[in-house]
């Protein structure tokens, strides 16, 4: 049986511009991104602000990752650094209280400016390295260590679309139709694939190793077993990013259909509305 880790995470941007994220840190707390900061939530789906936006941040988050610590890192598009300096993608560091700092100027790392490095998924290994997957280019992944200061590429040619480990320290990540396979030194392999037309975003291990992942052009969630075959889990779900809790609960954020709205599938695949009004 494949063995994982996991911060779970999810996020998205939706046709509006709005981006979102979601994360369960704990047993008993969920955290979601949206435009005006961080939101945190019980598992009976009662919400209170956790963090507002940081200074500089534009828009939402587009993912969410938590270290060891229990410090929340949230990806953007687009992040205004000091003045005259013009904007970069960034990935913000947010402290147990909501305090907030700038952890990494992605686009500096990929010597691009604006929002063209579009960092889209984050994920921890266990060492606490922070790895993270950007929609540009040739798909690169970057890694950051413990500390922060600038990241390498890792790998690269990815969709940009999410990231989990294995237990083994293998990364997975979307890659089209296809979900890649990474090991601790970056050579990659393919790990499943689901045909022509699919664009698989996110991944998200269960309890017992199994791999999912969001297929948002078809509104669709994907299973994968230990070797990769593929099955459907779920559908009409149109979301970019998927997230466990410790009961093996899945959550998904609706990008679109319907939007704002966070929703939770048990083990058997039945949907319920987990929090909403967030859009």
């Amino acid at each position: 049986m494949r063995q994982f880790i996991k911060t779970l995470t999810l996020g998205l941007a939706s046709s509006a511009g709005m981006a979102l994220g979601i994360m369960q840190l704990s047993a008993a707390t969920v955290y979601v991104g949206y435009e005006g900061g961080i939101r945190q939530f019980d598992l009976a789906g009662n919400g209170s602000v956790f963090a507002h936006a940081a200074p500089g941040a534009q828009g939402a988050p587009t993912d969410l990752a938590a270290d060891r610590e229990g410090n929340l890192y949230a990806s953007y598009y687009y992040f205004w650094g000091a003045p005259g300096s013009g904007t970069t993608a960034a990935i913000i560091k947010y402290d147990t209280a909501g305090n907030s700092s700038l952890f990494a100027d992605v686009g500096a790392d990929l010597g691009q400016s604006s929002g063209a490095a579009n960092p889209n998924g984050l994920a921890f290994d266990y060492s606490g390295n922070l790895y993270v997957a950007c929609h540009s280019g040739d798909g690169p992944i970057l890694r950051y260590g413990v500390g922060a200061g600038g990241g390498t590429v890792f790998a690269t040619g990815t969709w940009g679309r999410g990231l989990a480990f294995d237990q083994a320290g293998n990364l997975f990540a979307p890659g089209g139709d296809y979900i890649l396979e990474f090991d601790p030194a970056g050579n990659s392999s393919v790990f499943a694939t689901v045909g022509d037309g699919h664009l698989l975003a996110g991944d998200a291990f269960d309890s017992e190793g199994f791999l999912y992942a969001a297929d948002p052009a078809f509104q669709t969630v994907w299973r994968f077993d230990q070797v990769g075959n593929p099955s459907v889990f779920g559908s009409g779900v149109d979301a970019y990013f998927l997230a466990f809790d410790g009961n093996d609960n899945l959550y998904v954020m609706s990008r679109d259909n319907p939007p704002g709205q966070v929703l939770k599938f048990d083990e058997l695949g039945n949907r319920s509305v987990f929090a909403d009004g967030l859009a």
